[in-house]
């Protein structure tokens, strides 16, 4: 899978489960990502503003042991496309 289709999984999980919060772990594991690119999506997700995340914020890394929650911007993001 591309990293924008891993992206959008990710984001198409998190919407099925809106507006409860998911671990990330479950989340990536439901959207297949690949473990090599899991920390790639949920960083990108997380810095573009699709999604909000419980972790406290870092500059160089969002941890995949928090629950995320797709954002009204990530929700906008899905149904336009």
């Amino acid at each position: 899978m591309s990293f924008k289709e891993n992206n959008k999984k990710v984001l198409q999980v998190l919407f099925e489960g809106y507006p409860k919060f998911m671990s990330a772990r479950r989340v990536l594991e439901l959207a297949g990502v690949p473990e090599s690119e899991q920390q790639k999506a949920v960083f990108y997700l997380n810095e573009s503003g699709l999604v909000l995340t419980t972790a406290a914020k870092r500059s160089d890394e969002v941890p995949l042991n928090a629950d995320y929650r797709i954002t009204a911007k990530g929700i906008d993001f899905i149904l336009e496309d």
